[in-house]
């Protein structure tokens, strides 16, 4: 692949605007020369994972804001105010205009990064309960509105639903012929972006959607009062995943693939919510494999950079970030030995992601700009994890999969206790007991495929596949998320 055919666009800077400016990716420029992985690192299972591929089975946008949510509906102007995230020093940004959340406006200067405290010492209890919601196909992706009011749930083709927490009940939308992978809200809630593609076959083209915030809000709740699809989209098959970085007034990252199937490409590029408009970051070859997901996690100087990663057919991950205002690609940096990893989130602060690996069960550590080794990884007997989501405020973050047994197989991590010589004290085996019986029905097959956190609780959404699933958790000990479920 000759790098120079590739476009050149000024590059926008991510991550937060208040550290010095070596932190920021400034030099969008030509890619390093790009890293061809060839052959998988790990042949095992070299079969599309079981479930649906392509997913991203990260957080929510929701999740990547320090913004708790909660709010004060005034009498006369409905302008809501984001209030202070839970354990998190972040200050409240800009105006918001009538109707809309304030969770940081266009003025920089009044975003300042937030603080993440360590996880709890002892592991938590949670609450699970399945929403009496029928007529669900396979669900693929939530996300939270960072106020808390309602929840975007996404069937992995046509259908979005609308849950609105004040009634538990949701609004059902045929949005087109799409297939979807990944929703995120931005962390000011003004929109949220859905991706995925359109088409079938060797002939699809990746799309990406806009959900409006203030339609919703104000009872515009048609189809096309909703939902816009961008046309600016550059050329890829598929739009894999995305995130936003935890400034608000930073562009969103997107992960786009293209290719064919023995060489596959995976671009970078920034996708601006106010501009409307596509930069380019970079592009590499990923061989036989492509990638499915992304995370924005610091390099070895705290400089931002972007991890990719995938694992449903072969397995790779490879590493984009810039030193000194070069860019580079990283080929599978720390070890070539991981397996697949297929999904991935980084906390918060974005000083390090952990990587899924379904095949194996093991959680993996990449700190640094670099991957723990097998050896490091946290190992688990139970090979049925697949994807993970971190609380808004980083203290904690669910990682889940795959039925085992009669148990829907959840973990819960607590920040930053990654290190043990038990090599389980950071992760507690939190199940949704009876999981294959009344009212979850699950069977062999059925995953647990995406979670989302609200921030103003220690509470959320798990979604199911098949059977379609829509669960409610929260931790037990703290404010009741939902009025269903004792506190």
């Amino acid at each position: 692949l000759d790098v120079n055919e590739f476009d050149k666009n000024e590059l926008l800077p991510i991550g937060p605007d208040n550290i010095k400016t070596s932190q920021n990716i400034l030099d969008g420029g030509q890619p390093a020369a790009i890293a061809d992985s060839g052959q998988s690192n790990d042949q095992q299972n070299n079969n599309n994972i079981p479930g649906t591929p392509g997913r991203d089975g990260g957080f929510d946008a929701a999740a990547n804001t320090a913004d708790s949510g909660l709010h004060d509906i005034e009498n006369n102007n409905n302008i809501r105010d984001s209030g202070n995230a839970e354990n998190i020093n972040l200050m409240d940004a800009g105006t918001a205009e009538e109707g809309l959340t304030d969770a940081g406006g266009a003025n920089t200067d009044s975003w300042s990064t937030p603080v993440y405290l360590d996880g709890p010492q002892a592991p938590s209890s949670y609450l699970y309960e399945r929403l009496a919601i029928g007529g669900l196909g396979t669900l693929e992706a939530v996300a939270i509105h960072p106020d808390g009011s309602y929840g975007l749930i996404l069937e992995r083709t046509e259908i979005v639903h609308v849950l609105d927490f004040a009634t538990m009940q949701t609004t059902r939308f045929n949005v087109g012929n799409y297939t979807f992978n990944d929703v995120r809200f931005h962390p000011n809630g003004h929109t949220a972006l859905l991706v995925g593609y359109k088409g079938g076959g060797n002939n699809t083209e990746g799309v990406l959607l806009r959900f409006d915030d203030h339609a919703w809000q104000h009872e515009e709740q048609t189809t096309t009062d909703l939902f816009t699809e961008v046309t600016s989209v550059p050329n890829a098959t598929k739009i894999q995943s995305l995130r936003f970085p935890t400034n608000p007034n930073r562009p969103a990252i997107v992960l786009l693939t293209g290719g064919s199937s023995s060489n596959h490409i995976a671009y970078l590029r920034t996708y601006d919510i106010n501009l409307d408009t596509f930069d380019y970051l970079g592009a590499t070859s990923t061989g036989s494999t492509e990638v499915t997901d992304l995370a924005i996690t610091n390099n070895e100087f705290g400089e931002e950079g972007v991890l990719i990663v995938g694992g449903h057919m072969g397995a790779t991950f490879q590493y984009y970030t810039e030193i000194g205002g070069v860019s580079e690609w990283r080929n599978q940096p720390g070890t070539s030995n991981t397996g697949n990893i297929s999904y991935v989130e980084a906390h918060p602060s974005g000083s390090y992601a952990l990587p899924i690996n379904w095949s194996s069960g093991k959680i993996y550590r990449f700190e640094t700009g670099t991957m723990c080794t097998p050896s490091e990884a946290l190992s688990y007997n139970l090979s049925n994890i697949r994807s993970i989501a971190f609380q808004p405020n980083g203290q904690r973050a669910l990682i889940f999969g795959r039925t085992s047994g009669s148990l829907g197989s959840v973990y819960e991590y607590r920040h930053d206790r990654f290190e043990c010589n038990s090599q389980t004290c950071d992760v507690s085996f939190v199940p949704i007991n009876s999981f294959t019986s009344a009212p979850y029905q699950a069977d062999s097959n059925t995953y647990l495929v995406d979670a989302a956190w609200r921030s103003d609780c220690v509470g959320g959404l798990l979604i199911a596949n098949a059977p379609g699933l829509i669960i409610t958790f929260q931790a037990e000990g703290n404010e009741n998320c939902w009025d269903g479920l004792p506190q």
